[in-house]
C-alpha cells in the first residue's frame, strides 16, 4: 500500500501562540512537514495585523490567548 505525499511548500500557516516556547516548537513542526511560508504572532491583535498583510491557509491559535480570547479571533477572522 503507497503512502499519498502532499507538497505543502505552497501554502502559507499562521501560528498564534502567547508561549515563545509553545510557539518555537509549532512553528519547526510545520516547517519540518515541509511548509515554507510561516508567520507568527504573540496574540489576537498581532494575529489580525499580519493577516491584513498577508493571507494565509492555515492558522494554527493558542485557545486562551493573552488579551483577545482565541474564540474572539475566530468570530473576528470569520
Amino acid at each position: 500500500m503507497s503512502m499519498k505525499t502532499y507538497a505543502l511548500d505552497a501554502i502559507s500557516v499562521l501560528v498564534v501562540e502567547d508561549n515563545r516556547f509553545m510557539r518555537s516548537i509549532l512553528v519547526n513542526v510545520i516547517k519540518g512537514l515541509g511548509v515554507t511560508h510561516v508567520v507568527e504572532a504573540r496574540d489576537g491583535q498581532e494575529a489580525l495585523e499580519e493577516l491584513r498583510n498577508t493571507a494565509a491557509d492555515i492558522i494554527v491559535m493558542d485557545w486562551e490567548l493573552e488579551g483577545m480570547h482565541g474564540s474572539k479571533l475566530l468570530q473576528t477572522v470569520r
